[in-house]
């Protein structure tokens, strides 16, 4: 019985620190997917969605958005998230010309353009958008005014 009893501890150790039967979803991740537009009607050619979890600010995912507005981004964490969206950097790429085709500006699809977007929306803490991911799939979609 005594064996029986070390084992049985010992599983149940286990368990724990795997966080088997919490309510949190620690450690689960999930794809989220979605598209950007503007007011309803036109898409944002291109930027980036970023996603700060509210329990851990360090973790911040970054998902490139598409040309056609769109954006994929595997492995984010279950539980709540702040999200900006931010587009700045692509005014360098409305400066000069870019080659066909090609990746043009830090990973940016070639055919992104910059958009102005109201500047509160750059920034999780100002932008007033979350997300709870609760689930394997998500679909987030973003509409700026």
């Amino acid at each position: 019985m005594s064996r029986f009893a070390v084992r049985f501890a010992v599983l149940g150790a286990a368990l724990v620190g795997l966080g088997c039967g919490g309510s949190s979803g620690s450690g689960r991740t999930a794809v989220i997917t979605g598209k950007v537009t503007i007011a309803g009607k036109d898409i944002l050619p291109g930027g980036d969605v970023v996603f700060t979890s509210v329990t851990d600010k360090d973790k911040v995912l970054r998902a490139v958005i598409n040309g056609d507005g769109t954006y994929k981004l595997p492995g984010i964490a279950y539980g709540e998230h702040k999200v900006a969206v931010e587009n700045e950097h692509l005014k360098r790429l409305n400066a000069g010309p870019v080659a066909s085709g090609t990746a043009s500006l830090e990973g940016a699809p070639a055919q992104a353009k910059y958009v102005k977007i109201d500047p509160k929306y750059t920034k999780s803490e100002t932008s007033g958008l979350s997300t709870n991911v609760k689930e394997a799939t998500v679909t987030y979609n973003i509409d700026l005014p």
